[in-house]
Order: C-alpha cells, then structure tokens, then sequence
C-alpha cells in the first residue's frame, strides 16, 4: 500500500496524531512506517510531524525490543 504523500501531508495534524496512535497500537508496522516517513520527511510548515513526538507515540505503545 503507498500513501499518497500530499493527501497525507495536507491532513490535520490531530488526524495525523490519531492515526499514529492507532497504527502504533495495532503494531502495524509496515503502514506505521510509511506513514511515519512521509511525516518525517516533510518540513513542519508542509505538514510534517516533530521527530519526539512520533518516537513518543510508538514508545507509548511498544516496548523495546532486548
């Protein structure tokens, strides 16, 4: 599945967060993924998503692995 990048970036950033959380909570990790990069890799001003806030997401939901 590909994410369009510009229907992704243009969301609200509450609908962004939320989908992260759910991803995250259902260990979808190939989505979480691509998801999480097109957030990454976009500029703030563009839609993008700070770095700490998605690692807290994750973190949130997953624990490491050891």
């Amino acid at each position: 599945m590909t994410l369009p990048k510009e229907f992704v970036l243009t969301q609200p950033r509450e609908f962004k967060i939320e989908l992260l959380e759910k991803l995250s909570k259902a260990r979808d990790f190939m989505v979480w993924v691509e998801f999480s990069t097109i957030l990454l890799d976009a500029p703030i001003s563009e839609g993008g998503i700070e770095t700490d806030v998605i690692k807290n997401i994750w973190d949130k939901h997953n624990k490491p692995i050891k």
